[in-house]
């Protein structure tokens, strides 16, 4: 793996598994808790012992090239707007739902029907920052169990325009466990969002392997 240092804020199911599975590749890691309330963050850092550290929202985005968001999406707008300058020329992982509770089992979205979270997201972020959706296609279960699964490796889908931050994100998904699969740019990102055709959890379909998912990001409305 690369010397690349990668930020991880807020700690939520599947930010807990993302760490772990980058961990056990050999990224760096610098973990932060959303508003720094919970000390969720340094509890993961002692527990994956050297290869990760923990700190505040804005020093950890300032130390690291890579700034993954484990965030419900509105929180994620409010960070990009309090840390916009220290933006700029990092790699932003987006892995933000555009399915909100509503409570009481039902649900709404963030953003109108037919837009993705994604494209939201990449929207507001300063110019120079290199933006791309994954880590968000699987359910904390698959990000638990899938990594170097055999015989075959899983999946792991992708959106971005961006070459650099397309080629970090393959670097960190390789790291992770996982075979990278490019499902477009961000226009894609409604595709491998919550609901969309190439979303993949408990009870949806399984993990499918990179053939497969390269199949199914051919196979248009699947």
């Amino acid at each position: 793996m690369s010397d690349l240092k990668t930020a991880v804020i807020g700690l939520r199911n599947m930010g807990i598994y993302i760490v772990r599975d980058l961990a056990a590749g050999g990224v760096r890691l610098i973990l932060s808790d959303h508003n720094n309330q919970s000390g969720d963050a340094a509890r993961e850092a002692k527990r994956l012992g050297p290869i990760a550290s923990a700190a505040p929202v804005a020093q950890a985005i300032a130390d690291a090239d890579v700034v993954l968001v484990d965030l419900v999406f509105d929180r994620v707008e409010q960070l990009i707007a309090e840390n916009s300058g220290a933006l700029a020329g990092k790699v932003f992982i987006d892995t933000s739902s555009p399915i909100k509770s509503l409570g009481r089992g039902q649900f709404g979205r963030y953003v109108p029907a037919g837009t993705s979270a994604g494209e939201v997201i990449a929207s507001k972020l300063p110019s120079g920052a290199h933006y791309v959706k994954s880590f968000n296609a699987v359910g904390p279960q698959e990000m638990r169990d899938g990594p170097n699964r055999k015989p075959d490796r899983a999946a792991m889908f992708y959106a971005t325009e961006d070459e650099h931050a397309a080629k970090v994100i393959e670097q960190l998904i390789s790291a992770a466990g996982f075979d990278p699969c490019k499902a477009g740019g961000v226009d894609a990102c409604i595709r491998i969002e919550q609901h969309g055709d190439l979303f993949q959890s408990a009870g949806v379909k399984k993990l499918w392997n990179l053939a497969q998912a390269k199949a199914a990001v051919d196979k248009t409305g699947a």
